[in-house]
């Protein structure tokens, strides 16, 4: 027989299992005051069950049908996203366990290693959803690598002011420093004391008695040897140089006032400068409008993110989300940033009670070796057979997002997305 959602109902050999497992529990119960079920007051779902099923429907679990209800919600909507139609319980059971454990492990250290991050940065990091956290987590390592950085940045109106500096006159300052950085290899800062007159003659091919004049100042000046045969190269370098330094010298109160701390002179380095930029970008996008500007400014003033504490909580938060990813992704297709560190540790924890709750009868049916079950079927049977014992024991029936009456004329359990049971 099928149900209303697709899928094989209960069948007298699907509850066997059940009834089998509760049946010592039930005959322990009546001899301590268990009330029976009067005859004729069972109730519509009481009827539809014995219909279905015949006289022994009444064994089943009176008081899990809520319960299988909100395991089936918490798994549906959870980070494990099990569709329950398809869902076998033996399955539910295997893998719901590892998610929980692993859930509950990896929030547990994330909370507590966002709690150091989000006092650092004024905001409260474990309420965030997790993929934001690891964004902010991936910032404070970036930022950590990249220390130095201009605390002005931390506006973001600064830092993209910055960032169009960089862009426009990036290439000059490449150059420049790649120049001075050969020409320091071989000279003292008196390099830049020889006369411009003397270093043009010396580059012509034939200012022979220049070039001699030339070596001699070379000489003064240099941390090595001058080879011979070398000035007029040498000579085209350092002009090169001096070319580079005029263009800077030009744009060096703008430089000054964008790069901050950062500007080095023509020896800047952009590459840190990008990084650094990137760092603070990335936080600004994992917080959002969140981002506490002076505090950011405070924390790169100090090079905070360059700290022990600082960088050790972000690096257990990426590798603790990172395994959880991976974990989750060898059990099902779930969303593993679904909910924040929070709300992840209370769904492991009232996973887990379900389970508990629901283990036998779970067993139970993973035990079955009939037609395959759903577990929106056990779901929608234990709903039933929940209902049926409150009109049999004279309690109204509450209308609510996982339980209504039954149609009478229905032949079969109604799964809870075409009619709430």
């Amino acid at each position: 027989m099928d149900s209303v959602s697709g899928g094989p109902t209960l069948d007298d050999g699907a509850l066997a299992p059940v009834i089998q497992l509760t049946d010592a529990a039930r005959s322990r119960g009546a001899g301590a005051g268990t009330p029976s079920i009067p005859e004729g007051a069972v109730g519509r779902d009481g009827a539809l069950l014995g219909r279905l099923y015949g006289d022994r429907w009444h064994e089943l679990p009176p008081d899990l049908g809520r319960v299988a209800a909100g395991l089936e919600r918490l798994l549906e909507q959870g980070p494990m996203a099990i569709d329950p139609t398809q869902a076998q319980p033996g399955e539910v059971l295997s893998k719901a366990w590892v998610a929980v454990r692993a859930a509950s492990v990896h929030a547990a250290v994330v909370e507590e290693e966002a709690e150091v991050l989000g006092e650092a940065l004024g905001v409260a990091l474990a309420r965030l959803p997790l993929d934001q956290l690891g964004r902010a987590a991936g910032a404070v390592l970036a930022l950590g690598a990249a220390s130095g950085t201009e605390p002005g940045w931390a506006d973001p109106a600064h830092l993209d002011a910055a960032r169009l500096v960089l862009d426009a006159h990036g290439a000059d300052l490449r150059d420049a420093a790649a120049l001075h950085l050969q020409i320091y290899e071989r000279f003292t800062e008196r390099v830049w004391e020889i006369r411009e007159s003397r270093l043009r003659a010396g580059a012509r091919r034939r200012g022979v008695l220049s070039r001699r004049m030339l070596r001699s100042d070379f000489a003064a000046a240099s941390r090595t040897d001058v080879k011979k045969g070398s000035v007029r190269s040498v000579a085209d370098l350092i002009l090169q140089a001096r070319a580079a330094r005029q263009r800077l010298a030009d744009l060096t109160p703008m430089l000054e006032r964008h790069l901050g701390r950062q500007w080095r002179g023509p020896l800047t380095d952009i590459v840190p400068i990008v990084r650094s930029q990137d760092g603070v970008r990335q936080m600004h996008r994992a917080l959002g409008e969140q981002v506490d500007v002076e505090r950011l400014a405070g924390l790169l003033v100090a090079d905070a993110f360059a700290t022990d504490e600082l960088t050790h909580a972000a690096t257990l938060i990426a590798q603790s989300l990172q395994t959880w990813e991976e974990e989750l992704a060898a059990l099902c297709t779930g969303d593993p940033w679904a909910l924040p560190a929070g709300q992840l540790a209370s769904w492991a924890a009232d996973t887990g009670t379900a389970l508990a709750q629901m283990a036998t009868v779970l067993v139970a049916m993973s035990d079955h070796r009939g037609d395959p079950v759903p577990l929106r079927d056990v779901v929608d049977v234990l709903l039933l057979r929940e209902h049926a014992e409150e009109q049999a024991g004279g309690y109204p029936l509450e209308r609510d997002e996982e339980s209504s009456e039954a149609p009478e004329t229905s032949s079969a359990p109604q799964s809870k997305n075409a009619s709430s049971l």
